[in-house]
């Protein structure tokens, strides 16, 4: 039987025609980003951002979308891990110019199990977040260790890269984590007063300053 994992990069590779692997799954995770941040809170330029990508594909291909994304939910009920860093890597879409490689899941684990837990609350800045893959990691920790990350992490994330920073938001949202993601140059524009993304509000966070 084939895992999720296995379905959404079979069902991407075989959307290929009018547009790449890339643009397929950089559209699809974007998509479900701006779908995430609009709940939160309404922007008019993301839902334009929204509708213009779906403009890009039939019917038949949004199906495949809404599939893809109904599996990488059960996934994520499923299993903490670093989902789309995984999908990303193996459909090789790393970029060896720019040394884009992420931290595979197995090593996140083990860095987070470094970490003691001295029961206050874990603040976390991720400046360089690729796909979550850290933050994934240290809230599995703390699960395993029966605390509850929803209610004890504080996490702000970064990144230069705005695929890597909507691949972040999913994943945050997907698990619940409390987070403020961005678009952002860590060492030019920490605050992200230039971000191309903006403030992007996971729903865990909604839900711990609710």
């Amino acid at each position: 039987m084939e895992n999720m994992s296995d379905k959404i990069i079979k069902t991407i590779q075989s959307m290929i025609g009018k547009y790449g692997v890339y643009n397929i799954f950089e559209d699809w995770v974007r998509m479900i980003a701006l779908a995430y941040a609009n709940q939160i809170v309404f922007s008019q330029k993301r839902e334009e951002e929204y509708l213009e990508i779906m403009k890009r594909y039939d019917d038949i291909e949004h199906s495949k979308f809404y599939e893809m994304y109904a599996w990488l939910l059960e996934w994520s009920e499923e299993q903490m891990t670093d989902m789309l860093g995984y999908i990303y890597m193996h459909l090789e879409l790393g970029s060896k110019a720019h040394g884009q490689f992420f931290t595979p899941y197995h090593v996140c684990q083990m860095m987070a199990k470094m970490q003691k837990y001295d029961g206050k609350i874990i603040k976390v800045n991720e400046p360089s977040c690729g796909a979550g893959g850290n933050i994934i990691a240290l809230a599995e920790v703390l699960k395993e260790q029966g605390v509850n990350y929803q209610q004890k992490m504080e996490v702000i994330c970064q990144d230069i890269d705005t695929k890597a920073v909507y691949m972040t938001y999913v994943q945050m949202c997907l698990y619940g984590i409390p987070a403020i993601v961005y678009q952002a140059n860590t060492l030019s524009d920490p605050k992200g007063l230039q971000s191309v993304t903006g403030k992007l509000y996971s729903t865990g966070y909604l839900l711990k300053m609710a």
